[in-house]
């Protein structure tokens, strides 16, 4: 299910910072979060190793990267434009392509969807604006987009259908 796999990809953008990934700000911590552990426990029960920074592969066959060094070049990704954020957090594979975003400000995601509206995903297009933005839609070719934005939190999914 797609929304499971955003949530996911969203709880390890959150241990991806707590791994040193990204611009953050040192806080003095004695003990762990909670909530941390928490995210941690539910990532390796869907299968992520978030041991230290870099790639994998998952059992899904993904390759799954924290802290990439920019966009990748995929087929799937070649589809949809690059936002020209770095990433926090990758997922590629043949059937999908995920990248995470974090401090990006929603005048920015709604510029990105703009983007892919331009690009053709305007099929069957749904947005929702609550306490999470939400923008999908198709293109002509049959592929799939998802955007999610919540609190600075970016996601990008895309996949054909």
């Amino acid at each position: 299910m797609k929304i499971g796999r955003i949530t996911v990809i969203a709880a390890a953008v959150l241990t991806a910072f707590a791994c040193g990934c990204g611009k953050v700000k040192e806080t003095k911590q004695e003990t762990p979060d909670e909530n941390e552990e928490m995210i941690k426990r539910e990532l390796e029960k869907e299968g992520f190793n978030l041991s230290g920074l870099g790639t994998y592969v998952d059992d899904r066959g993904c390759t799954v990267t924290i802290c990439p060094e920019g966009w990748p070049e995929t087929a799937l990704s070649s589809v949809i434009p690059d936002p020209g954020y770095v990433p926090y957090v990758t997922k590629t594979s043949d059937e999908e392509f995920m990248a995470v975003y974090t401090g990006i400000k929603k005048n920015q995601v709604l510029d990105y969807v703009e983007s892919l509206k331009n690009h053709g995903f305007t099929i069957d297009d749904a947005e929702s604006d609550g306490t999470e933005y939400r923008y999908e839609a198709y293109d002509s070719y049959g592929y799939r987009v998802i955007v999610r934005y919540n609190t600075g939190i970016f996601m990008v999914d895309i996949w054909e259908e």
